[in-house]
């Protein structure tokens, strides 16, 4: 079966910022984004669910006796690794899987074998075998599966690239390509973007190797000798990642540009990337290591950050999104300024050395997770799902506010009870009534927290068998129609 090539879709000039898109996304085999979306959504509700077992501990910390060896500790990084790597990350997998199209069979292995690695890692966690080092904690055999599952998704992705060579090569020759695997959305690819793609996959290569090294237990990052902590560039470093990826959002969901200028201000804004990205680079060679944040260099490194959630809200306004995008894409920048203000006022003198390893540092962390970077993953998720039985499954208003208030409840209450156990120490481990009461408001935030993710995860699952159900029962109207036409003919 053959169609003639899809062009690129125009541009917007002054239309609305989000808006129905009934096209599914190109690149993915049918069904993959579904897949994605169900995993994704099914590991964000049971790291929710976790969160909330954490959350009832530390208000009745009698209760774990009944969990036998199955700790707080055990527990908790089950917690935050299903949602880094299942919650979030999943829905990068499959934004990379749709750029590649290595086809169907090759997607669903990389997603099946993504979430069967978490699994052998959470009953690794539960069963005591950890690194130590936060969202690092891969040891023994889960370590190993780790990379296999990453070399695999490398393969996958270096397949689907070789797919996209032939095609081109075959679309020289003629203006309709072979649809039978992958509808038609191999095609359409120019040289600039097979070499970008093979620039992407270079650097992804080396993914396998640096997390067999960060997971290694003689390996440490700098820290910061007067809190125990990174150091400012160090954070200047990784924050500029995430920079990155969100500066990359209109290429990574394939948005389609609604403002004249739309092309001048991102190469100014990717330039101004690069720019920073490069004195980053430049400060780490000429001085990296272990720092203070008693050093001035070390604040303004960190300084340098405040002005980004502005020219990424300059940058991102001027695109079209899927409908179902603008309170995920609103949650974004809000929660990318609160993240960005804390985390300056955070490392400053003074602050660091009362928040440090506190209730304060883990109101952070939720911040930075629960807020922002869940944010992207939405609207990754609705990029990849749009135009399938899935399309607007995380669009309703209840859930979406129901999550956005148990993560404001989270963020402020650890906040003040890190202040309090700055200036008091012992108030946690007195089980002062201050103390109850704010855990009391995180299980509050936690109760709220699940009942989103249950409810876009159930309704995942509702939208996508009743769908199937229709499909099934069309399939047999349609046989059963052709099997009574084939009685009358012979009756005739």
């Amino acid at each position: 079966m053959t169609e003639p090539i899809r062009r690129a879709t125009p541009p917007h000039p002054h239309g609305a910022m989000y808006g129905p898109n009934d096209s599914p996304p190109a690149g993915l085999s049918r069904g993959t984004g579904e897949s994605v979306a169900l995993h994704a959504l099914g590991w964000l509700a049971a790291g929710n669910l976790v969160g909330l077992l954490l959350a009832t501990l530390l208000l009745a910390p009698a209760a774990g006796a009944a969990l036998g060896p199955l700790t707080y500790g055990r527990w908790m990084p089950v917690h935050w690794n299903a949602q880094l790597y299942g919650w979030l990350a999943l829905p990068l997998v499959g934004l990379l899987l749709r750029l590649y199209r290595p086809g169907r069979i090759w997607e669903r292995l990389a997603i099946s074998l993504w979430s069967a690695t978490l699994l052998v890692g959470c009953v690794s966690w539960l069963a005591g075998q950890t690194g130590g080092k936060p969202f690092l904690e891969w040891t023994g055999s889960a370590r190993g599966m780790l990379v296999v599952d990453l070399v695999v998704l490398e393969l996958a992705l270096a397949i689907g690239l070789l797919r996209l060579i032939r095609a081109r090569r075959a679309t020289r020759t003629t203006d309709t390509i072979d649809t039978s695997d992958t509808r038609g959305a191999i095609g359409g690819i120019g040289r600039a973007g097979i070499v970008v793609r093979a620039a992407l996959l270079a650097g992804l290569a080396t993914i396998p190797v640096a997390m067999a090294i960060a997971t290694s237990a003689r390996v440490y990052p700098p820290i910061n000798p007067d809190s125990g902590g990174p150091t400012g560039t160090s954070l200047l470093g990784s924050t500029l990642g995430i920079v990155w990826l969100f500066a990359l959002i209109p290429a990574i969901l394939d948005l389609s540009p609604r403002l004249p200028a739309t092309r001048e201000v991102t190469t100014a804004t990717l330039a101004l990337l690069g720019a920073h990205t490069v004195a980053f680079l430049a400060l780490e060679a000429l001085g990296g290591g272990n720092h203070s944040h008693h050093e001035a260099i070390q604040v303004v490194a960190l300084a340098s950050l405040i002005p980004w959630p502005l020219i990424l809200w300059i940058h991102l306004r001027r695109f079209r999104y899927p409908e179902g995008a603008g309170p995920w894409l609103a949650a974004l920048g809000g929660w990318g300024v609160l993240l960005v203000g804390t985390a300056f006022v955070t490392f400053l003198p003074g602050v660091l050395e009362r928040w440090k390893f506190t209730n304060a540092l883990v109101a952070h962390a939720h911040l930075a997770m629960a807020g922002m970077v869940t944010a992207f993953s939405a609207l990754a998720l609705l990029s990849l799902v749009r135009g399938t039985r899935l399309a607007g499954v995380l669009a309703a208003p209840l859930p979406f506010a129901l999550w956005q208030l148990g993560c404001l409840i989270y963020v402020v209450s650890m906040m003040m009870l890190g202040t309090l156990e700055g200036i008091d120490p012992g108030l946690v481990i007195r089980s002062d009534p201050t103390s109850i009461g704010l855990y009391g408001f995180r299980w509050v935030a936690g109760v709220l927290m699940l009942s989103a993710s249950v409810t876009w995860f159930a309704r995942a699952l509702r939208q996508t068998r009743a769908s199937a159900l229709a499909e099934t029962a069309g399939t047999a109207g349609s046989d059963g129609a052709r099997s009574a036409a084939a009685l009358m003919e012979e009756a005739a």
